[in-house]
């Protein structure tokens, strides 16, 4: 059988860990100007891609996943239905397995996966000017297996999530049944989602997904003809169970189709608020994320802030770690992916109703591969980004390459022509069946 032989260079590791280092002190300086805690994303990064030295921990996570993609979901085995249609089960991607006794911590030697990569296949179609039904066909079947892939192994045990799906790492190949049969490769860079994260991601997703009467898109905000006070909204009573209610006091219309960019001399709508946007944003909470605008409410219960603790990492007594650790003097915050907060944070319903709409917006850009609406802008270094509004101090860092993941899908679905690709309508399924686990 055709194999493939992975073998590390000498210095390699040295080398990559230098040229980090570097990489992370200019990231320390422009860190103030994209309201996002760069240094906590570039210390996971560098970690993740320290793990992809060892060979040894690389075959034993792509075993596990071979081994989990084997098996049909959760949520296709419960019920007569379902279960025949398990019978027919095919992974929706490939994962080349190790080959047994020929593994090192530097050589690795594993299956052959056919197809060429998503980035040759993209080459060899420019200057094509319309590459047919059958282009689409593929491009729909890449991104539904896509996005089935990363939504098992991020919700499911033993949640190991590849953390670089770039197009160089995706094959492609032929098929009869399928259109196109898709595999992952290069499972270096691997980021652990522990259960309580993965309940609590379970948790976002489900909240985002619901029916609501907004219906639609969920980061558009809406226009009130007369905006209620927080307290008129809690007259209404408990605020999971105000959505019905809430438009007799708030009648919502939609934004006019105009980018408010355009028009400098005009004063952006006032953001109103629903309850939906509450759930989504306490979700958010949940996960583990402080927003800088909200500390001051945080610190004021008990204990201590989430990421406030830090402990110093350990320096290496060698190599390229010692002097990565000497360059960086990297800090890494204790507290950062606990779920559950050990404060009472005041209710998003009292928040300001542009807060809360900027964290379902956030919600929406990591979490999800549609668009962001007016008045928002997806694109990082905008002024209407929503970051701009409600920047996040703390993000848990076993989602980095999860938020990683996503915008490469997305970037995918946007350069296959696939417009707003909802990545998290697909994950519901695997979500509700998580949450009906722990349960």
């Amino acid at each position: 059988r055709d194999v493939v032989v992975k073998v590390q260079r000498p210095g390699a590791k040295e080398l990559v860990l230098q040229d980090l280092a570097t990489l992370h002190t200019f990231a320390k300086l422009v860190g103030d100007d994209i309201s996002w805690d760069i240094d906590l994303v570039m210390r996971e990064v560098i970690a993740r891609v320290k793990d992809e030295f060892d060979f040894e921990a690389e075959a034993r996570s792509q075993d596990a996943v071979a081994e989990m993609f084997d098996r049909p979901p959760p949520h296709m085995r419960a019920g007569l239905w379902n279960r025949l249609k398990a019978g027919f089960y095919k992974p929706p991607v490939l994962v080349p397995r190790s080959v047994p006794g020929l593994v090192a911590p530097t050589v690795l030697v594993m299956r052959k996966c056919p197809g060429t990569t998503l980035t040759q296949a993209a080459a060899g179609l420019k200057g094509v000017r319309s590459h047919g039904r059958a282009q689409r066909l593929a491009s729909q079947r890449l991104l539904e297996d896509l996005s089935e892939a990363f939504a098992r192994m991020i919700l499911e045990h033993p949640g190991y999530c590849h953390g670089d799906p770039h197009p160089g790492n995706i094959l492609i190949a032929p098929s009869v049944k399928r259109g196109i049969d898709v595999s992952l490769v290069d499972w270096g860079q691997i980021s652990k989602v522990e259960p309580t994260m993965r309940y609590d991601l379970a948790n976002l997703i489900v909240t985002m997904t619901e029916p609501t009467e907004l219906g639609g898109d969920l980061t558009r905000t809406s226009l009130p003809p007369s905006p209620a006070k927080p307290s008129e909204l809690r007259s209404l009573g408990r605020v999971e169970d105000a959505d019905n209610d809430l438009f007799k006091v708030l009648p919502m219309f939609p934004l006019p189709e105009i980018s408010w960019g355009l028009l400098p001399w005009a004063e952006r709508p006032p953001v109103s608020l629903s309850a939906h946007q509450c759930r989504v944003a306490e979700a958010m909470e949940q996960l583990g994320m402080v927003f800088d605008t909200r500390k001051e409410d945080q610190g004021k219960g008990k204990g201590k802030g989430k990421g406030a603790d830090v402990e110093v990492a350990s320096a290496s007594a060698e190599g390229g770690e010692s002097q990565y650790q000497a360059a960086t003097n990297a800090v890494t915050p204790v507290n950062a992916v606990s779920s559950a907060s050990p404060f009472v944070l005041k209710p998003w319903i009292d928040e300001e109703s542009k807060k809360a709409a900027a964290a379902t917006a956030l919600a929406t850009h990591f979490f999800n591969t549609k668009p962001l609406s007016e008045p928002w802008a997806d694109h990082p270094l905008s002024e209407q980004h929503p970051l701009r509004t409600l920047r996040v101090d703390v993000f848990p860092k076993d989602l980095i390459l999860v938020v990683r993941a996503v915008q490469i899908i997305k970037a995918i679905s946007e350069e296959a022509g696939v417009e707003e690709w909802d990545l998290a309508a697909r994950w519901r399924p695997h979500a509700l069946a998580a949450l009906q686990q722990r349960q």
